[in-house]
């Protein structure tokens, strides 16, 4: 059984830049009335679409009993822990839990960090107010879960023995993204998922992926977890440059979010500053987007 570490670099067979937009088609897309809708039109942030299901498993392997969404939210907000043992690696030392529902038992991931910090450089950047919370991993599931990427594990808040924190479900039989030792079988629908990566990282600013974050299931399924250092309160992309081609409906969800649509969404997890900025970046992929299309054409629009 194998879950996300940090600290290695990061990528689809050891470096992610081999699936970056180096080398990758750019993403153009047509945003006329026909195809898109228009910024900021309500779509209820309440209603997330449909998306490909997964089958969750327990500690012996086994498909749990409950493998909706709403089930296993409530069974991470509920069930009691059994057990639980600190996680050695990385910065913030989370604890997997067992927890046990009906006779059923299922790994976890508490999180617990709650950092904010002024005037704070990580690798090339610099961050006025740099954040690294629990709260920002049931953020990152649920705006995945309503743009239609499902790729984010259910994450909720919860407090356990008077400590504030995060549970999110483990991904069993999972490697890191760098432990590769054949190429995935659909090397495009392998490629796709590593565009999805990129366009939620820029949107979210996810200043620490790596390895050790990006997991990949025994179906080549990409699964993204730890995001406590996203959501920056800062009005930038991370890097569109990487950005490629785009699935048809989360672009036109995204083009349709509005600020009241987050705020609504994310409000309980997210300051006004963050929920604005990302707002902000919301905009800025719209417009980095449209200023390829001028440039290029339509091109290979959506997939």
């Amino acid at each position: 059984m194998t879950s996300g570490v940090e600290g290695r670099p990061s990528g689809p067979f050891g470096r992610d830049r081999h699936f970056r937009a180096r080398g990758l088609a750019l993403v153009f897309v047509f945003l006329g009335a026909a195809l898109a809708p228009q910024r900021g039109a309500a779509q209820g942030a309440a209603s997330p679409p449909e998306t490909t299901r997964h089958v969750w498993l327990d500690v012996e392997g086994e498909p749990l009993p409950f493998q909706s969404d709403a089930e296993i939210l409530e069974v991470l907000r509920t069930a009691p822990v059994v057990s639980k043992e600190t996680i050695p690696v990385g910065v913030n030392k989370p604890q997997q839990v067992v927890l046990e529902k009906d006779g059923t038992r299922l790994h976890a991931i508490f999180r617990t960090a709650d950092l904010k910090k002024k005037n704070v450089r990580i690798g090339e950047r610099y961050y006025f107010d740099f954040r690294d919370s629990y709260r920002h991993e049931p953020a990152a599931y649920e705006l995945a879960r309503w743009l239609g990427l499902d790729s984010v594990p259910p994450a909720v808040l919860r407090t356990l023995d008077g400590k504030d924190g995060s549970v999110q479900i483990w991904v069993e039989n999972a490697r890191n993204s760098d432990e590769l030792d054949s190429k995935p079988p659909d090397v495009q629908a392998w490629i796709r998922q590593w565009w999805e990566k990129d366009l939620f990282d820029n949107l979210i600013l996810n200043t620490d992926r790596n390895s050790g974050n990006v997991l990949v299931g025994q179906d080549y399924r990409l699964w993204l977890i730890d995001h406590t250092r996203a959501f920056q309160p800062e009005r930038q992309l991370l890097n569109p440059e990487t950005l490629a081609r785009i699935k048809r409906s989360v672009w036109n969800r995204l083009v349709a979010m509005s600020e009241d649509d987050l705020e609504g969404l994310l409000g309980d997890f997210l300051d006004h500053a963050q929920v604005s900025a990302l707002a902000k970046r919301r905009d800025l992929l719209i417009e980095h987007v449209e200023g390829l299309v001028a440039e290029r054409g339509e091109g290979a629009v959506f997939y």
